[in-house]
């Protein structure tokens, strides 16, 4: 699985998440901060044809590491998802009706990050 490191980039660049293609990444403290007030890291993904995905994103530590999950287009929240399936873990299902270029903004519930945790983010298809 690709390696990508938790640094702060701007929301139309830097990492690219590819459907179906894992990454794994480091969640840190010194990261931007979002207008919802939560650190941040965003991953550029196109979607070429209208279709679901589910992005999942996971961490093992979820008491440093609360995961939250923000999808945009165009700058603007399309979906967000902070607890899914009885865990901290999140999970976003989402129809994208038309293909284009969106951003997944890998996030945290808590407001401070303490300690470097590992995530996992995923987006498949079907």
């Amino acid at each position: 699985m690709p390696m990508q490191p938790g640094m702060p980039t701007p929301t139309a660049g830097g990492n690219n998440l590819v459907p179906n293609v894992p990454v794994n990444g480091m969640f840190s403290p010194g990261l931007p901060i979002s207008p919802q007030g939560r650190p941040y890291i965003d991953y550029t993904m196109s979607i070429a044809a209208p279709g679901h995905y589910t992005i999942r994103l996971t961490s093992t530590n979820t008491s440093v590491y609360d995961p939250y999950v923000y999808l945009l287009q165009n700058g603007m929240v399309i979906g967000s998802n902070d607890d899914a399936n009885g865990s901290l873990n999140s999970m976003l299902s989402h129809y994208f009706t038309a293909p284009g270029v969106y951003v997944v903004r890998v996030s945290s519930y808590n407001p401070q990050i303490s300690h470097p945790t590992m995530f996992n983010l995923v987006v498949t298809s079907g």
